[in-house]
This record gives C-alpha cells, sequence and structure tokens, in this order.
C-alpha cells in the first residue's frame, strides 16, 4: 500500500494509489495535497481510476487534493508544472500523516518512505548519455 509519485518529464506528474486490501480485508483512505511555490502554475488535472465518491479538485490557492478510498484497484491523477519545478506533497492514510507510505524513483534508486510529510520533490536534470 502506498502513494507513488512519478515525475513523466517535461513538467508532468503522475501520483496514484494503491491498498492491500487483499491481504488486509479493508481500504485505505488517502488524502493527499500537491502544491508548489505560488509562481508555479499546476493544470491539466485528470484523475484516473476514480469511484463516484472519490473527489479531485484544483484549489484557489492553486494546489490540487485528490480524497480517495481506494481498495483493489489504483486511483491516480496526472498533472503538469512547470517543467523542473519543485512540488510538494503532503499524504494522511487514514487520518494520520503516513510519509512512510511515499514512493518514488530517485536516481534509479527507489524510495521506499520519506521522513516527513509533506516532502518536496524536485526534478532532476536528465544526465547526458554516452
Amino acid at each position: 500500500m502506498g502513494l507513488f509519485v512519478e515525475y513523466a518529464g517535461g513538467g508532468h506528474w503522475n501520483v496514484f494509489t494503491s491498498c492491500d486490501t487483499a491481504f488486509s480485508g479493508t481500504s485505505c483512505n488517502f488524502d493527499v495535497l500537491v502544491s508548489a511555490d505560488p509562481r508555479v502554475q499546476l493544470s491539466h488535472v485528470e484523475g484516473y481510476e476514480l469511484n463516484a465518491f472519490d473527489t479531485l479538485s484544483l484549489n484557489g490557492d492553486g494546489s490540487i487534493q485528490l480524497v480517495t478510498d481506494t481498495d483493489f484497484g489504483l486511483n491516480g491523477m496526472s498533472f503538469d508544472a512547470d517543467p523542473g519545478a519543485t512540488i510538494e506533497v503532503d499524504i494522511l492514510l487514514d487520518g494520520e500523516a503516513q510519509p512512510q507510505f511515499i514512493y518514488a524513483v530517485s536516481d534509479g534508486v527507489i524510495l521506499k518512505g520519506v521522513p516527513t510529510s509533506p516532502v518536496d520533490f524536485t526534478p532532476a536534470v536528465p544526465r547526458p548519455t554516452r
């Protein structure tokens, strides 16, 4: 179970949730807030695999909030930010801050949990290929 953060390049991000429902027998309630510096515009917000009771909103302050009750599938969102801009991700899982369930890949290494929530993600500049 967790919140997975993916930078797809060119300012495009994917954030999705999963749960261990098959093992635990219960769903996971996620409340995810994505924000950025006020000078950074978050746009083209789209949800995927959301249920009728899930919500995805672009707030007046420019942040994005996803509230989802995830069970067997993946629920998530995609959005664009200014290329190279830092985003901040905050997670509540079943009403509690749970940074240990945030996953990402950085420089080819899987981050299995982070020390704090919120956490900042800054895309790395691609390294030249040889």
